[in-house]
């Protein structure tokens, strides 16, 4: 009986040193998991704190992609309404500095004169003077009977997309 009870108490050290050292694995690999878990957080962090600066970048990019816009079309008008027949931008020209001679009274320096559209064209300036001549004298064109012509700033996108919302939410 005792040499049973001494092979027992054999067996069950054996199986208590075989727990022990399942343990000692298992703990090894809980270690490993939660240090590549924690090496996954910091990549993730790095990849995070990227993002946000590309993001950044790139709001910084359009809104001085968005200025130089505006520069650009700052001294531009859009002429609408008066039929255009031709494409070439020498008669374009003419040919709108004449009507603004005949219809507003004013004459003006154009730069270039662009056909956007059949009864729409592209004017550009040579300076900010030109075109307040021209927006202080539109209000001319109200009297013309015979066709409705409007003359209007040269915008964005973004900024023809503010104009639509705000004149949609006119009561």
């Amino acid at each position: 009986m005792m040499q049973v009870l001494t092979e027992e108490t054999k067996n069950l050290a054996a199986e208590v040193k075989d727990i022990k050292e399942d343990q000692r694995e298992y703990w090894k690999e809980l270690r490993e998991l939660r240090d590549e878990i924690e090496k996954v957080k910091q990549a993730n962090q790095k990849s995070q704190i990227e993002k946000d600066e590309m993001k950044k970048e790139l709001n910084d990019t359009k809104l001085r992609l968005e200025k130089l816009e505006k520069e650009r079309k700052a001294n531009n008008v859009v002429i609408q309404g008066l039929q255009i027949d031709t494409n070439d931008r020498d008669i374009l020209r003419q040919t709108i500095g004449n009507f603004m001679e005949a219809e507003m009274n004013i004459k003006v320096k154009i730069d270039e004169v662009i056909k956007l559209g059949e009864k729409t064209c592209l004017v550009k300036l040579p300076n900010h003077h030109e075109k307040e001549t021209v927006m202080k004298n539109k209000a001319k064109l109200q009297h013309a009977k015979d066709r409705r012509v409007f003359i209007n700033n040269d915008m964005t996108k973004e900024d023809l997309q503010v104009q639509k919302k705000n004149k949609t939410s006119w009561p």
